[in-house]
């Protein structure tokens, strides 16, 4: 069981990763976002990005192994 919980962290974890290099459109210009900088920024601004650190913090582990 605790294999198939870190794999699923690692998922998480991956999709943090993931989510700093997604792009996105500027609302203003109507331009595609491609700079690493502005995405980061956008995502760590986002509740997206703290609802994922959340999701990805193993909380059994930290419970002394949950059992």
């Amino acid at each position: 069981m605790k294999t198939i919980n870190s794999m699923i962290d690692l998922v998480f974890i991956l999709d943090i990763i993931l989510n700093f290099r997604t792009t996105y459109i500027d609302l203003m210009s109507g331009e595609e976002i491609l700079d690493p900088f502005l995405l980061a920024k956008k995502y760590l601004e986002s509740m997206q990005f703290y609802i994922d650190v959340l999701s990805s913090v193993p909380l059994d582990e930290m419970n002394g192994g949950g059992g």
